[in-house]
């Protein structure tokens, strides 16, 4: 018993943390921490409202417009400057990150 008052007496002697660093290291350390609670604050109670004000005026109006574009796919247009190529790709005859819904496909 005798040990752990011992301890708990010598854990009493440290310095604060405030008196270990330099004055300005330590208003610095305090600036950081109101600041890293505003930016936090900020972005919690602005960003993320917004972020959801938008999606809910968005979303609406974009699954109309993929409703639409399954019902009315693009149709491909045989330009002249399109599709020029002396050889296939190893992985076939469409580009690396053709989209089948997006980008329009020849009839062959």
């Amino acid at each position: 018993m005798l040990r752990i008052r011992r301890f708990s007496n010598a854990v009493k002697q440290f310095p604060s943390y405030q008196e270990t660093m330099l004055p300005e290291a330590y208003h610095a350390k305090e600036h950081a921490k109101g600041s890293t609670k505003m930016w936090l604050n900020i972005n919690l109670f602005l960003v993320i409202p917004a972020l959801a004000a938008v999606g809910y005026f968005t979303l609406p109006k974009e699954l109309a417009h993929i409703h639409h574009l399954e019902e009315h796919p693009n149709e491909y247009v045989a330009w002249p400057h399109l599709r020029k190529r002396k050889n296939s790709f190893p992985w076939g005859n469409e580009a690396l990150f053709h989209n089948p819904n997006s980008n329009a496909v020849p009839e062959e």
